[in-house]
């Protein structure tokens, strides 16, 4: 709280002439400054105790790229009228108006959303004042958290890469195992299903042994999301970052809204990987992707490399990377195969525009 010191100055001189030399003038001067400054003390201890803000959200979606509206609230629930009242970002002015007794004040504050995630907006704060200004006091406005959703590029049919060949996926009978279920075995118990047990193991120990993860009869779409921390260095605003989600999340609602269950990998600080089947397992993608930024040690080439033998295995592979190097390229090669397709997103670039692409479909993204 700020007081007034040129009027708490001026009032200890009115004191003291009040005492020496006394007069009319002097002792009219002394009580009328001394019940300013009680009425000023109650005042500002009344709108300490009667006056609140809070920020509400005027939509309940927000996304990456919008300009965010978002609504102030400050009560004033006393019986006073409040003179003066300031909204504050940090220190710069919001709005200034008054509010009556018994009412309330709506302030519109814009923001604009160049990332997704989580916004506390705690800097917020409110400046009351007492009808003679002699006191200031600052409160801070209740944050809301506002949680801002990635944007979903829309995919329309006609612009969207053909060479995600039904007939191939339908026809492809791959029973590798699922490498991200668990390898390990088990000695077999009553019940197991027959299909489960690893017959070579078996035979080599003399016992029936059955495999803990589940076996995958095929992957039809595969998409990889590149999460990797370096690939992102130099775009502090995220932008290249948020296009590229936008990209991944259009292109996987594009296949779930057609019926094809697909398989989303994501190469980031942790390796997560989602089964999108139905509108359900897409909300739980885009949550995630909420909470997560790009944080990932790996490079996508090494990724690539660890997991060739499953992304073999997949009719259609869809990478999305931000870094399209030669290793990467040099990987993916190794991957394509007379039975899947690759089509790699990323950005334009001298060195992208060099490579030898050899039947990978390129599509680059626009900044």
């Amino acid at each position: 709280m700020k007081i007034d010191f040129k009027f708490i100055i001026f009032f200890l001189i009115t004191i003291i002439l009040y005492f020496s030399i006394g007069g009319v003038v002097f002792t009219s001067l002394y009580f009328i400054m001394f019940f300013m400054f009680i009425l000023g003390v109650l005042s500002i201890v009344i709108y300490t105790l009667k006056i609140n803000g809070r920020m509400e959200q005027v939509k309940e979606h927000y996304e990456v790229f919008d300009t965010g509206k978002l609504s102030i609230v400050v009560n004033n629930e006393s019986r006073f009228f409040l003179p003066y009242i300031r909204v504050l970002n940090k220190e710069e002015e919001i709005e200034t108006r008054s509010i009556r007794a018994k009412n309330r004040m709506h302030s519109i504050f814009m923001r604009y959303f160049s990332r997704r995630g989580v916004y506390k907006f705690s800097e917020l704060n409110m400046e009351l004042k007492d009808i003679f200004n002699i006191f200031t006091l600052k409160k801070v406005i209740s944050p809301v958290h506002v949680r801002v959703y990635p944007n979903i590029k829309e995919i329309k049919e006609d612009s969207f890469d053909k060479g995600f060949r039904d007939d191939e996926l339908k026809n492809m009978n791959s029973h590798l195992e699922d490498i991200y279920s668990t390898r390990e075995l088990r000695k077999y118990n009553p019940g197991d299903g027959l299909k489960r047990i690893n017959w070579k193991v078996s035979a080599k120990h003399g016992e029936l042994y059955v495999r803990i993860g589940e076996e995958n009869t095929s992957i039809g779409y595969l998409l990889v999301i590149d999460m990797n921390r370096s690939i992102f260095d130099g775009n502090e605003e995220g932008t290249k970052e948020e296009i590229l989600i936008a990209e991944a999340l259009g292109v996987s609602k594009f296949l779930m809204e057609a019926g094809k269950d697909h398989k989303i990998v994501i190469n980031g600080l942790e390796r997560k990987v989602f089964d999108i089947k139905n509108e359900r397992s897409l909300e739980g993608l885009i949550e995630y992707m909420i909470d997560h930024d790009s944080l990932g040690k790996k490079p996508l080439y090494g990724f690539l490399n660890e997991k060739a033998e499953i992304f073999k295995s997949a009719a259609s592979i869809i990478i999305f990377t931000g870094d399209l190097n030669e290793n990467t390229m040099r990987e993916l090669l190794k991957i394509k195969n007379n039975y899947n397709l690759i089509t790699c997103y990323t950005f334009e670039s001298e060195r992208t525009e060099k490579m030898n692409h050899e039947g990978i479909m390129v599509r680059f993204l626009e900044e």
